[in-house]
């Protein structure tokens, strides 16, 4: 798994995290793959959202399937906090 680095736009305040989000958001939806995988992890509860995309992502890297935005979502996630997270997402 790549390490994440922060966006040079990225700033640690609550609406650099919102900035950072809405990115991410916006290239896994016009991702067709993402897209779906987008839609799934917003219609489970915050508490399995961390370890379903750590899922994902190990079956992405055992079929070879490139999945760069959901690995983006997962590192931000783990950095920053899954509620902060689903929260800058839904707003």
């Amino acid at each position: 798994m790549k390490k994440y680095v922060k966006s040079s736009y990225y700033q640690e305040d609550e609406g650099g995290l919102k900035r950072e989000v809405h990115h991410i958001v916006a290239k896994m939806i016009n991702n067709p793959n993402e897209h779906k995988l987008y839609g799934k992890i917003m219609n489970i509860t915050n508490e399995a959202k961390l370890s379903y995309i750590e899922a994902l992502l190990d079956f992405a890297e055992i079929f070879s399937i490139d999945v760069p935005n959901l690995n983006d979502l997962y590192e931000l996630m783990s950095m920053e906090g899954v509620d902060a997270v689903v929260k800058a997402m839904r707003s």
